[in-house]
């Protein structure tokens, strides 16, 4: 009662969970341990015995290589219930932080899987903050997993418009909690909270969690004039526009890539925001 299958490319039994995975770049896979200060235990490695009888039920000769050639993920200590909100975390940090990307596995493709294995090394343990909403994690991985500049922008983009509504709930938990305003007060207080527009918010979000680093970049790379959040805002909702809407305005015309020019500034954007979303999922 306690085993669950995710299609043909992994399992959960108990609180241990295995997913195959593959990748052309082994050589960048790290040596690491990520824990969990609830004690959960996230690694990357060969495949265990216990992976090996369960996949090998899908396993085919004629088809498929030999799993000991393969290599998986493994998450110890966590039930099929939040098996995807951590493994969303533990990929997004090694994409983030260490540059390594992976595809999962499963046993009914065809596709070649490369042979290199990974050096049997001690594990480094790293420690995993783990963010609990699962929305952003699986924003922030299609993000950094999109070969498109545009559309991986816009995901980050929407971890912002997530967070920007997150962001007024200590507002609404000071309003809630203060006994001297009235029912009446407290109505059109919240009404004013409600009908904050979208710029506005994005604002309040972004003094929050941009830092000199991410302003001065802005700067140096001619996004913003100067290294202030509220110009950050501006130029960010901005650009947004100028990639969601075709209308025209004097403020920013619909932003389409030419085939001459490469200085279109999307890829610095796109950084941009994903630094914020980043922040973002961190700080709040």
């Amino acid at each position: 009662p306690n085993f669950h299958f995710y299609e043909t490319f992994g399992f959960t039994v108990n609180k241990y969970s295995e997913f195959l995975i593959i990748t052309e770049e082994w050589e960048k896979a790290p040596d690491i341990c990520l824990k969990v200060n609830s004690g959960i235990e996230i690694t990357i490695g060969d495949i265990t015995p216990l992976g090996h009888f369960i996949f090998d039920i899908f396993h085919d000769n004629d088809i498929h290589p030999e799993l000991e050639l393969c290599k998986s993920i493994r998450i110890i200590g966590c039930d099929s219930e939040n098996v995807e909100l951590y493994l969303l975390n533990a990929i997004n940090k090694l994409i983030y932080e260490y540059n390594f990307s992976f595809n999962f596995c499963s046993l009914d493709t065809y596709e070649y899987w490369d042979e290199n294995e990974i050096k049997e090394e001690e594990f480094k343990e790293i420690s995993l903050t783990v963010n609990s909403d699962l929305i952003p994690n699986r924003l922030f991985y299609k993000g950094l997993k999109e070969t498109d500049n545009t559309n991986s922008f816009l995901d980050f983009y929407r971890i912002l418009e997530f967070y920007s509504i997150i962001n007024q709930e200590t507002l609404v938990d000071k309003l809630r909690n203060d006994s001297n305003i009235s029912k009446r007060e407290f109505v059109i207080e919240m009404n004013k909270v409600i009908n904050d527009q979208e710029i506005a918010l994005l604002g309040k979000l972004i003094s929050k969690i941009s830092d000199s680093k991410i302003l001065m970049y802005c700067e140096n790379n001619k996004l913003i004039d100067k290294a202030k959040p509220d110009l950050l805002t501006n130029k960010l909702y901005e650009f947004r526009n100028s990639l969601v809407h075709s209308k025209m305005n004097q403020k920013s015309l619909p932003f389409t890539k030419s085939l001459f020019e490469k200085e279109d500034k999307l890829h610095e954007w796109n950084y941009v925001c994903k630094e914020l979303a980043h922040n973002a999922m961190i700080k709040l």
